[in-house]
């Protein structure tokens, strides 16, 4: 008789660990109290969630959606890759913005998005608050706030936080009971595909989690747990198909994933900066130190995807919201059992009555956000006087514009030579881009403005290219302030015929 591996042995009690726990203690309201609490917080700070130049974009490809019924196929908004293929693979986010501007213009699009996140946010509370108590569970939510702060914007990634926070809920929630998921995770999944690339995760966490389950589980049932968890699976690996592109849509989330390059140009897929404190760095450093002194025991699958997690923000910032929600749903019952005590009877009576309270403050906020003090996008990212200064000119042909005015110029009806759709243009392009903007090489920006389609440059002062376009023969400045610099090319400029 074969005996057991000693490492094989070990390895399955650390994923079969399961410390001993109280059930679910509901606490009324307060997950409706932290989400309008949440919703108080950014309706406050509301101009900040516009403070994205891709937002225009987005609702201006919801809109065409909506006004012309039709599903984009090909890029129509670029001159430089117009008519390749590209899809709007987040188009039922890009139809809720659109929807919210035309409702109630940018302070309506502030507030959707503010409440799709509030709403993850409680969602995360009422989860931690029946495991660990209010207070743990708050001061787990302020740590996921502060990882997640600077990713809270009107982009259709803020609508994939609730079903992100769901999908982790259900699957730890299954692997610890040791049975297959709940059949309501195929439509979050069908849901979370409509709104945003990032529901590749669904299937990391799947497979990880399966393999928790599995161990967990009495021997004679492990064979069945499988096949549930196979089942669930592989209906949720259908049901992103339930989506206006079907299998398209997978191509085109793997596709945001192998751009070449992409983390030199776009901030939010840079690396953490450890020459700058951050909350990310306090809290994995501080994370570590907690551990030392007060180690919480977490299962060795959940140990796993916290490092992939931490590991995903170190490399791309924007992976901080993932870090930060996943992170503290793999946390909540580990935290929990370590804080196991019986619940006082008078804990989280009095919520219900605070969330009233913050929900007329939230409807009061409202109609003065409504009426008062309209929120808009800031000024940095719409080049509004110096397009209209370029417009007033008569400018002629096509503009080489800066990446953030992308958004702008797309809303605005004018073709762009690049803008925030960097999966359509790829890392060569992007590049190229970066090489000509900064001023690499004289050769680079020469290379582009050599062709002849480009009559005008819409750039902000403090690129080098804007220095050089002022010295360059054949340019001439019309236009300049504190956001945008506006060049035309004189007539009699250029000797090259434009590629063919």
């Amino acid at each position: 008789m074969i005996k057991s591996s000693p490492v094989i042995a070990w390895v399955t009690r650390q994923i079969a660990y399961s410390p001993p726990i109280s059930p679910p203690r509901p606490v009324r309201g307060f997950g409706l109290a932290v989400f309008l609490a949440i919703f108080i917080l950014l309706s406050g700070f509301g101009d900040a969630l516009l403070n994205d130049p891709d937002s225009y974009w987005h609702i201006h490809v919801g809109r065409v959606i909506w006004n012309e019924g039709r599903f984009p196929v090909a890029d129509q908004w670029s001159y430089t890759v117009t008519g390749s293929p590209w899809i709007a693979k987040e188009w039922l986010s890009q139809i809720i913005l659109a929807a919210a501007d035309a409702l109630g213009g940018p302070t309506a699009v502030a507030m959707v998005a503010a409440a799709a996140i509030a709403g993850a946010f409680g969602l995360l509370a009422a989860a931690a608050a029946s495991r660990m108590g209010t207070l743990p569970a708050l001061i787990l939510v302020a740590i996921v706030f502060a990882l997640t702060a600077g990713h809270m914007l009107a982009r259709p990634h803020a609508f994939a936080f609730l079903p992100m926070v769901a999908t982790g809920l259900l699957l730890t929630r299954a692997a610890e009971e040791a049975r297959a998921p709940s059949p309501w995770l195929i439509p979050v999944v069908a849901l979370w595909a409509n709104l945003h690339g990032s529901f590749l995760l669904v299937f990391g966490l799947l497979a990880a989690l399966m393999v928790e389950a599995v161990v967990r589980a009495e021997p004679d049932r492990r064979r069945r747990v499988a096949l549930g968890w196979l089942g669930i699976g592989a209906l949720c690996a259908l049901a992103p198909l339930v989506h206006p592109y079907g299998p398209g849509v997978y191509s085109a989330a793997f596709g945001v994933l192998g751009i070449e390059g992409i983390d030199k140009g776009i901030f939010e897929w840079k690396a953490e900066d450890f020459g700058t404190l951050s909350a990310m760095q306090v809290v994995v450093f501080g994370g570590f130190a907690a551990l030392a002194l007060h180690p919480v025991r977490l299962p060795l699958i959940r140990t796993a995807l916290l490092v992939v997690f931490a590991y995903m923000a170190l490399t791309h910032i924007r992976h901080a919201a993932v870090f930060g929600f996943l992170g503290a749903v793999m946390l909540i019952t580990p935290i929990g059992a370590l804080l196991d005590r019986p619940q006082p009877a008078s804990e989280g009576r009095g919520w219900p009555k605070i969330a009233a309270g913050l929900a007329a403050i939230a409807l009061a906020l409202g109609i003065v956000n409504a009426t008062i003090r309209p929120l808009a996008p800031p000024a940095n990212i719409q080049p509004v006087a110096a397009l209209a200064a370029a417009r007033a000119a008569g400018v002629k042909g096509q503009v080489f514009n800066a990446y953030g005015f992308g958004g702008y110029l797309i809303a605005q009806g004018v073709p762009t030579f690049i803008d925030g759709r960097t999966e359509l243009y790829g890392g060569k392009r992007l590049a190229r881009y970066l090489a000509a903007a900064d001023v690499d090489s004289l050769e680079a920006l020469d290379a582009i403005l050599k062709d002849r389609r480009i009559g005008w440059t819409l750039l902000p002062p403090g690129l080098r290219a804007v220095d050089v376009l002022d010295r360059t023969p054949g340019w001439r400045r019309i236009y300049a302030d504190d956001i945008a610099v506006v060049h035309v090319r004189e007539p009699a400029a250029g000797r090259e015929q434009p590629p063919g």
